[in-house]
């Protein structure tokens, strides 16, 4: 059984720094973000049936009905058409919640599956209650069921049928009722936001069991605080990792601080056009994000002579 877990938010929000060769790291998807990052959520009955012809058989997962749509903002490609047999290859009928919405153009995609080459992504969530433990077996540990990548690009499928989600707080949910609940006030607080911007925070185990597990989340005005604080960090990578977030965040306190890091003295090694090349990270950083934010500043120097 995997141990509780909680969300590790310190002097800055961490960054999913690359774990150690003898570590695993995982990313998950909250709640908040996947409504933030959807121009369609809704709540649909999925069906997986067999199919026969010319006497070969196979799977097919369809819709069988969109009961209730929860979000729709514009005119979204349509969130359900054809087959989702890679991303829900579960056996039988299920409720489920999909998300859907614009591939992202950076960071790991939800499926590779020819929806997300077409430039739509959907993410399922099951709407299935859990079944009662056997008598004398240990409860599961729903973490462990929740969907993730193990690595930035690899296929996410949705095979564990019972409802499991996380929010941006950490916090594991399992009633399918909490679940619709909280994706409803998401969906109201913002209802025409379409934003797949996130930032992964560590959400670690309390007893380390050797692997990283990284949350991606939307950027909420909480964090302004944590990241300001990060550029402070000793540690170049999270100095730059903040540097790059607050691009979210405009505000004269914001440029200020941004503009402070811009001789930033730390040296290292990037990957340009296939060539490794020496610059400075954290000013790179802090001047895009200045750039982005629409302040007017002469370029820094980003690499060392």
């Amino acid at each position: 059984m995997r141990p509780s877990f909680v969300l590790a938010v310190a002097a800055g929000l961490a960054a999913p720094a690359p774990a150690p060769a003898d570590t695993s790291s995982l990313y998950y998807h909250s709640l908040e973000w996947l409504t933030d990052s959807s121009d369609s959520v809704v709540e649909a009955t999925v069906v997986s049936e067999r199919v026969v012809r010319g006497g070969r058989g196979w799977t097919v997962t369809t819709v069988r009905s969109v009961d209730r749509v929860l979000k729709r903002v514009g005119k979204p490609a349509p969130p359900v058409a054809g087959d989702l047999t890679d991303l829900i290859p579960a056996p039988g009928e299920h409720r489920v919640l999909l998300f859907c919405g614009p591939a992202a153009r950076e960071g790991p995609r939800l499926f590779d599956a020819p929806a997300a080459r077409a430039g739509r992504e959907t993410y399922c969530v099951f709407l299935n209650p859990w079944p009662a433990p056997k008598a004398g077996a240990k409860p599961h540990d729903p973490f462990g069921f929740l969907p993730n990548h193990g690595s930035a690009w690899e296929r996410l499928e949705f095979r564990h049928t019972a409802c499991v989600a996380i929010d941006k707080g950490a916090k594991v949910l399992t009633d399918p009722a909490a679940v619709v609940k909280l994706v409803e006030a998401r969906v109201k607080a913002h209802p025409e936001r379409v934003r797949a911007a996130g930032h992964y925070v560590y959400c670690g185990p309390k007893q380390d069991d050797g692997d990283v597990y990284n949350l991606l989340v939307p950027h909420e005005p909480e964090h302004k605080k944590g990241f300001l604080a990060g550029l402070g960090n000793k540690d170049w990578w999270t100095r730059t990792h903040a540097a790059e977030q607050l691009a979210h965040y405009p505000g004269a306190d914001v440029a200020a601080a941004l503009k402070a890091v811009l001789a930033d003295g730390f040296v290292g090694d990037v990957v340009e056009n296939g060539k490794r090349v020496r610059t400075y990270p954290v000013r790179r950083a802090a001047y895009d994000s200045l750039r982005a934010l629409g302040v007017d500043v002469p370029r820094a120097e980003l690499s060392p002579p």
